[in-house]
C-alpha cells in the first residue's frame, strides 16, 4: 500500500523529537559527576525504555518515507513489534516503579544505607523489565506481530484478546494503580502537614529544640528533630479602628 504522507511524516517527525530528546536526558546523566539518588536511576530507566522506544519507531519510519510504501509483513516488522512491545511496556512499568518508591519513601521512618545498596539498585531497575520480555517474547512465541499501522507493527488486530492480555491490560492497571498510590500520598502528606499553615503578616521564634541521635542495631540512624515554635500573627484593620493579636503554637517532631 502507498504511504500515506500526512500520517507518516507527522510520525516520523514526532519519533525523531522523542529520540532527541531521550537521547539528551540520557546525555546528562553519563556527564554528570552528582551523585544519584534511588529515584534518579529509576528516571534513567524511564528514558532509557524512551529511547528504544523512539528509536525503534523512527528507523521504522525512515524505512517507510524512503521505500513509499507501508510496512510489509517479515522479519523487520516482527522485530519492530518485539521491540515496541518491550519497550513501551517497561516505560509503564518504570513509572509504575517511580510511584512504588514515592510510596515507600514517604513511609519510611529511617534512612538506611546498607553495603549492598547498589545491588539493590540494579535489581529493582532490573525488575521493571521482567514483564515486557515475557509478553513480547509470548506474542513473538504465538506469532502475533504484523503489520498495524502506517509505519510500525505490533499485535495484530484480529488478536483483541491478546493484545488486552499482553498490553493493554496491562496499562491499564498500572495506570489505576499509579493514581491510587500518588492519591495515598497525597493523603498521607496532608495530614503529616495539617497544622502547617503560612501567615503573611506573622513574626516567628524558635523556643526549643532538641536533637537525638541513636543507631540500631543493623546500622540503620535515626535523627529525631523536636522543636517548639511560637508564631504570632496580627492583622490590623484598614480602619485603623482596632487590632488582633493572636498566638499559635505549633509542636512538630518528626524523624528524619
Amino acid at each position: 500500500m502507498v504511504v500515506d504522507y500526512a500520517v507518516a511524516v507527522p510520525t516520523f517527525t514526532g519519533s525523531v523529537m522523542s529520540t532527541i530528546a531521550s537521547s539528551l536526558v540520557l546525555l546528562s546523566y553519563a556527564t554528570s559527576s552528582r551523585k544519584r539518588h534511588f529515584r534518579h536511576w529509576l528516571i534513567l530507566n524511564l528514558a532509557i525504555a524512551d529511547f528504544i522506544n523512539a528509536l525503534n519507531n523512527t528507523i521504522s519510519g525512515l524505512a517507510v518515507l524512503k521505500e513509499g510504501h507501508d510496512v510489509t509483513p517479515g522479519t523487520g516488522c516482527i522485530l519492530n513489534a518485539w521491540i515496541g512491545q518491550l519497550s513501551v511496556q517497561a516505560g509503564d512499568f518504570s513509572v509504575l516503579a517511580i510511584a512504588l518508591v514515592a510510596l515507600w519513601i514517604i513511609n519510611q521512618r529511617a534512612l538506611a544505607s546498607p553495603p549492598d545498596a547498589s545491588v539493590k539498585k540494579l535489581l529493582y531497575c532490573s525488575s521493571v523489565w521482567i514483564v515486557p520480555v515475557c509478553t513480547s517474547t509470548i506474542g513473538f512465541g504465538l506469532k502475533l506481530y504484523g503489520p498495524v499501522s502506517g509505519n510500525w507493527c505490533w499485535i495484530e488486530p484480529q488478536h483483541l484478546g491478546l493484545r488486552y492480555a499482553l498490553g493493554h491490560g496491562w496499562r491499564i492497571a498500572i495506570i489505576l494503580t499509579t493514581v491510587g498510590i500518588y492519591a495515598y500520598v497525597f493523603v498521607i502528606i496532608k495530614r503529616r502537614f495539617v497544622g502547617v499553615a503560612f501567615f503573611p503578616h506573622a513574626a516567628s521564634n524558635s523556643r526549643q529544640r532538641t536533637v537525638t541521635v541513636s543507631r540500631g542495631p543493623v546500622g540503620v540512624m535515626t535523627i529525631e528533630l523536636e522543636t517548639t515554635v511560637v508564631v504570632e500573627s496580627v492583622a490590623t484593620e484598614h480602619a485603623g479602628a482596632r487590632g488582633i493579636g493572636g498566638f499559635i503554637r505549633l509542636h512538630n517532631k518528626s524523624a528524619l
